[in-house]
């Protein structure tokens, strides 16, 4: 059994003490952005922007975690995308939130439900991938159209075993239908660092490598979207096995 070192115990106690006072501070912002006088869009585009920054300040911050970024576009979410990536920690819904502020990410249920999270996820305008892709269609079009992109992650859940599981077909189903492109960015090192079950944060290095994007008409992965979510899941798989 690996020992638990002193930066581990340190990393931990701060990342969790860190996430328990912002959760806590943006519920109790909450209230104000509702009396700030702007727009509603307005105040909604800040509180995103507030959870951006904090997520970046708690992922960069943790002494135990070192971030590897591989994005040889240089992608910056200019042009709006369903974004897709594997799922093994919960530390994964962390670097996805940070990655821009004008995304919307997919919930489950215990999220959308949470008192705390679940408060914040709503006036985001998060969506619970519970409610159904094609009932979220109109919505996540209109969040799209407005510049927003999509996070989803395709497994549904969490791995226990850190290969990628079977990949749901509601992100290639969005995809297809809204005429908009995907873009998978794979993750690793997140296992490693909060298994699936863990409390502590372990050392780890942890990667992020954008592919490029597949566009509505690129049919090198099929011409469907069920097509697509098999093949592009094992495209994902040969590119996770490379980092």
């Amino acid at each position: 059994m690996k020992s638990i070192s002193v930066l581990e115990i340190t990393a931990s106690f701060l990342a969790y003490s860190l996430f328990a006072i912002g959760s806590l501070l943006a519920v109790v912002l909450l209230p104000v952005f509702r009396f700030i006088p702007l727009k509603e869009g307005q105040k909604k585009d800040a509180f995103r922007e507030v959870i951006h920054r904090f997520f970046r300040f708690l992922v960069y911050s943790c002494p135990a975690l070192k971030i590897n970024i591989i994005n040889p576009a240089k992608e910056v979410f200019q042009k709006p995308a369903i974004i897709i990536s594997n799922h093994q920690s919960m530390l994964d819904i962390f670097m996805m939130l940070m990655l821009a502020p004008k995304t919307i990410i997919i919930t489950k249920n215990w999220v959308w439900n949470n008192p705390i999270l679940g408060s914040m996820a709503h006036y985001a305008d998060f969506y619970c991938a519970d409610d159904g892709y094609e009932n979220l269609k109109e919505k996540i079009s209109e969040k799209i159209a407005s510049g927003y992109s999509i996070i989803i992650f395709p497994e549904g859940k969490r791995s226990f075993t850190g290969e990628i599981d079977r990949f749901h077909k509601g992100a290639f189903y969005l995809a297809q239908e809204l005429k908009a492109d995907l873009l998978p960015i794979i993750i690793s090192g997140t296992k490693q660092s909060v298994p699936r079950g863990a409390r502590l944060i372990r050392k780890s290095l942890i990667t992020l490598k954008y592919l490029p994007r597949i566009g509505p008409e690129d049919d090198s992965f099929g011409d469907n979207y069920t097509e697509r979510s098999k093949n592009i899941r094992h495209y994902i798989i040969e590119e996770y096995e490379k980092i």
